[in-house]
């Protein structure tokens, strides 16, 4: 079996447990990191703001962003973690915390879920709302007022004063705007006695949703191990625990905690053996199969994955602790720094999270490159022509890019009518549409800056040569090979009303469209089918994908 397997399991233990047996050393307790010289700490820690969390949420998630970023010992970890939060509108940089809410809606299997941002500094709330959906609506409540988005799959937001928004569903949202933070309910009766000096915190209600709980896991067969003995005494802990905080620290070392109370003495007792068979039989799976692993099989980089597996199953044989008083059960983690421990691990298991994030971003590229190439089909049907890449004024200067005069193909004929098409994209009054870039534009790899990686090849020998629009019929080489669009790589853009693409270098085709790290690129052809192309490939058939009429002999695969 792999390492990442191994990996895995290993997971699956501090996952459910958290805890260990036998020696039974404290792990440690809130640290504050001094990162930048004596006397100067990271933070001091204060009491978790409940403000905007309903009475009726069941789970909270607070996250101390100052900690996830700054922490020296967390830097491996958390630059593979940016990346997908910040598209998901979260940044870690430029927030002080974190909270997500949720609770259960009225049917089985309904829920909810909000998040409150508190920000470092205001918030330009245009740049804010335009990373999510490019049209919204001011809505009044009351005394509040909030933001409702034209795509219905996106939350509605409320910004309170300029440093703290809130997000959710419009019914959420409500209830948040409108949460007494003195109200009496076990979550907020728990997160009241807490701090925010961990980097992560959970807390779950277990009680509140049991019975949602226990019925998904009657009619639900657990995927491997938990079907089997003793993992499938998961089944049991929902009816076992009443409530469960979670808490995370990274620096200076790893620090892993949970208290569960359960609903009574005999249920604890139940719940701390499961925990206890669960790391027995993890401990045993993992000596077995790392038996007479030493060298890796002779593969110097398994090896050295083997051996640090091993240092850190010996810091779970003596370091995952539990202990019980009474209802309540405390299992706890405190390891070596965790820099040290994913040193050799983490590369096994960040790259397979990282090929994951990779393949998803594509595959959402390819979906907008493809979406670009419908409309300019329906644009060149509609006038006999595709767009030229630019607009002109009478004195020959370029005003707007072609991916403005696409905006009615794409749905945007309201945006598209704001647009002064007599004057330049950087006129006094275009300028102000650029943070308007329909989300269509924007690649997925990127947060909202009003820059596009999306652009035609331009240049002697391409379908866009002049500075008239091509009709269809030129593509005489076949719209399956010849490009109209591609994709820039990583930290190259062109604000998307600026016309400005990639013009063509016959010497070096994918200058700007590759490099070391990617080898490939994507592009939506004329027949409206978007392509990875990999540019190792003969040059030349490259440079012939390019060309709508050079004549090239061309392989149906490339």
């Amino acid at each position: 079996m792999s390492i990442a397997a191994i990996v895995s399991i290993i997971g699956i233990a501090v996952s459910v447990s958290g805890c260990g047996r036998k020696q039974k050393i404290e792990a440690p307790g809130p640290i504050i990191v001094d990162i930048v010289g004596p006397g100067r700490k990271l933070k001091e820690p204060k009491p978790i703001d409940v403000s905007y969390i309903p009475a009726e949420a069941v789970f909270a998630f607070v996250a101390d962003s100052l900690q996830l970023t700054n922490a020296p010992n967390f830097q491996l970890v958390n630059r593979d973690l940016k990346d997908p939060l910040k598209l998901m509108g979260y940044d870690l940089d430029a927030t002080d915390q974190i909270i997500l809410i949720g609770g259960l809606g009225k049917k089985l299997g309904e829920y909810y879920v909000g998040s409150i941002q508190r920000f470092k500094q205001p918030v330009d709330m245009d740049a804010f709302l335009h990373i999510r959906s490019p049209e919204w609506e001011e809505v009044a409540d009351g005394d509040h007022k909030y933001y409702r988005s034209q795509d219905k799959s996106v939350p509605c937001v409320c910004a309170i004063a300029d440093r703290v928004i809130l997000e959710a569903n419009e019914e959420t949202l409500k209830k948040m705007m409108s949460a007494d933070k003195d109200a009496d309910s076990p979550l907020l009766n728990t997160l009241r006695k807490m701090d925010d000096s961990s980097a992560a915190t959970a807390v779950v209600e277990v009680a509140a949703i049991r019975p949602q709980i226990s019925a998904f896991l009657v009619f639900t067969k657990l995927p491997a191990p938990f079907d089997a003995p003793p993992y499938d005494g998961i089944k049991k802990l929902p009816g076992n625990i009443d409530e469960a905080v979670l808490k995370f620290d990274i620096a200076p070392y790893t620090s892993l905690s949970a208290t569960l109370r359960a609903k009574d003495e005999d249920a604890a007792i139940a719940t701390d053996t499961f925990v206890a068979n669960v790391v027995d039989k993890v401990v045993d799976t993992v000596e077995e199969m790392t038996a007479g692993s030493d060298d890796g099989g002779g593969d110097m980089r398994a090896g050295a994955q083997t051996e640090a597996l091993r240092n850190l199953l010996g810091d779970i044989k003596e370091l995952l602790v539990h202990s019980r008083e009474g209802n309540e059960l405390k299992v706890s983690y405190g390891g070596r720094p965790v820099q040290n421990q994913i040193t050799m691990i983490g590369p096994t298991m960040i790259s397979s999270y990282r090929n994951s994030w990779e393949k998803a971003t594509v595959q959402a590229s390819e979906e907008k490159l493809a979406t670009i190439g419908a409309a300019l089909n329906e644009y060149a049907a509609a006038k006999g022509t595709y767009p030229a890449p630019a607009s002109y004024g009478p004195d020959g200067k370029p005003l707007l890019s072609w991916r403005v005069h696409l905006l009615p193909q794409l749905g945007q004929q309201a945006l598209y009518d704001q647009f002064h098409l007599d004057e330049p994209w950087d006129s006094e009054h275009n300028k102000k549409l650029i943070k308007r870039m329909p989300v269509v534009y924007r690649n997925p790899g990127h947060l909202f800056d009003g820059k596009t990686q999306y652009v035609m090849p331009t240049g002697v020998g391409t379908v866009f040569e002049g500075k008239e629009g091509p009709k269809p019929d030129s593509l005489t080489d076949g719209k399956s090979k010849t490009i109209l669009v591609v994709e820039l790589f990583d930290g190259r853009g062109v604000e998307w009303t600026k016309p400005e693409d990639q013009k063509l270098d016959r010497a070096d085709p994918t200058i700007n469209l590759t490099h070391l790290a990617k080898p490939y690129f994507l592009a939506v052809f004329g027949d409206g089918v978007a392509r990875r192309i990999d540019a190792k490939k003969n040059p030349t058939i490259v440079v012939g994908l390019f060309s709508p009429a050079g004549g090239e002999e061309l392989p149906d695969e490339f």
